[in-house]
């Protein structure tokens, strides 16, 4: 009865229903005392605009005018609609100087200037761009002022869903300023003490030296500071430092460049492996066929059982920035996972490069674990490894599980969203 107290009742003065005011509320702020829910209002507003000569302006590109109208409206009214939208390499031309300079030498026209003029739209392709026009916005029908000073969006219920919007932002942002900053610098001897240090995340110092064939790493640093440095270092031991971050980005995105590396990256690090003399000499051996297999197993099993479900969900929720038909696949079969929440490089850059750190301190505590375990029971498990040698394969390990909570994660966020759109949508459809 308290909280009651303080929950307030709202009359919407479109559908004259009486309920508690919540998110899906709002009040006018011309100064009339009118509250309304936001979805009336959107199919209030859309219902005036039927009749627009806006509409028609689909017609020149094949759309219905009604279907793009509420298209429109959907796109500005979706609180969530940066999860559809990517940046576009013009973008990051522009703000990163170093490749903003080479395009303005090349060509004598700024990145934004060559979009200006021939009308380039590079993150969206057709049949998922909004067309654009005007939309009218009529006053308050009681005090004839305009109703708000602000956009109204629709806004969702989960508050995880609107937690992971604001992340992907952040991430973007931070993307963009490491951009910034690292393209001022010396981008090769950041990348090759990236590769560097996401290797000792993972592996212990006894296993890179026999695998990268260097006495000590330390050695690494050193020549990693310089070009004519790294110039001295073997091609094979540059390819596995350097390559890393890229076999990284291969497992967590979709580009065919990046798998086909991932694979080459593999077969290199495998044989290089099968040399290591430790403790047990088959420890690496084994854990990186156990890797490839999991891969393996991810690409030929688990991915295409995710791209079902995935769109299972576009077509139920048939988003508004794209065209979709039950009766043919109008996206490749890997770019399902891709429509409703869409990965961009930022996001795979992110994560690979804060993969192996993340998945060390998951597997150090998976590794405390373990020794707990081994304490409080009879049965003692002793493995035939060097205590460095156990802590790499539960820090591998803690790499996989993190995959997986990736994975489970981006399914759920992905369902919510597919939620989200289809109650977004029923504001505008016919009833």
């Amino acid at each position: 009865m308290i909280l009651g107290l303080f929950r307030r009742k709202g009359l919407c003065w479109i559908c004259l229903e009486e309920s508690t005011m919540d998110s899906s509320w709002t009040r006018h702020e011309c100064g009339c005392n009118l509250q309304v829910h936001k979805c009336c209002y959107f199919r209030w507003l859309f219902d005036l605009n039927k009749s627009s000569e806006q509409g028609k302006w689909g017609l020149d590109l094949g759309f219905e005018p009604l279907d793009e109208l509420r298209r429109n409206m959907c796109y500005l009214v979706d609180c969530h609609r940066e999860f559809q939208s990517e940046l576009s390499a013009v973008e990051v031309m522009t703000f990163v100087p170093l490749l903003k300079g080479a395009w303005v030498s090349t060509f004598e026209v700024s990145p934004l200037g060559a979009v200006n003029a021939f009308t380039i739209n590079l993150p969206l392709s057709l049949e998922h761009q909004v067309i654009a026009f005007p939309i009218v916005i009529p006053p308050c029908p009681q005090c004839k002022r305009p109703i708000f000073s602000r956009p109204v969006h629709f806004t969702s219920s989960s508050v995880f869903l609107s937690a992971a919007y604001q992340v992907k932002k952040l991430i973007r942002a931070a993307a963009v300023m490491a951009l910034l900053t690292v393209s001022t610098l010396n981008i090769g001897k950041w990348a090759f003490n990236l590769g560097l240090w996401q290797l000792r995340c993972l592996f212990p110092e006894r296993v890179l030296r026999s695998v990268l064939r260097v006495s000590t790493t330390k050695a690494l640093d050193v020549y990693g500071e310089t070009m004519q440095g790294r110039r001295s270092i073997p091609s094979v031991t540059q390819f596995l430092v350097l390559g890393f971050p890229f076999y990284l980005m291969g497992l967590r995105g979709s580009s065919r460049v990046l798998n086909k590396l991932q694979w080459i990256y593999s077969l290199v690090f495998t044989v290089r492996a099968g040399h290591h003399t430790g403790k047990s000499r088959n420890a690496l051996s084994h854990l990186v066929s156990v890797i490839n297999l999991s891969v393996l197993f991810n690409s030929t099993i688990v991915s295409p059982t995710l791209t079902r479900i995935y769109e299972f969900m576009v077509k139920k929720a048939r988003p508004y920035f794209c065209l979709t038909s039950d009766s043919m696949d109008i996206f490749p079969s890997q770019e399902y996972s891709n429509i409703i929440i869409k990965t961009s490089w930022h996001d795979v850059l992110f994560e690979a490069a804060v993969w192996p750190w993340c998945g060390e301190k998951v597997g150090s505590k998976l590794f405390d674990l373990f020794v707990w375990v081994q304490k409080e029971i009879p049965y003692k498990f002793t493995p035939e490894a060097s205590p460095d040698e156990v802590r790499m394969v539960f820090n591998v390990l803690g790499c996989g599980l993190l995959a997986i909570a990736r994975q489970s994660l981006n399914l759920y966020i992905t369902y919510r969203r597919a939620q989200e759109l289809r109650k977004l949508q029923d504001c505008f459809d016919e009833k």
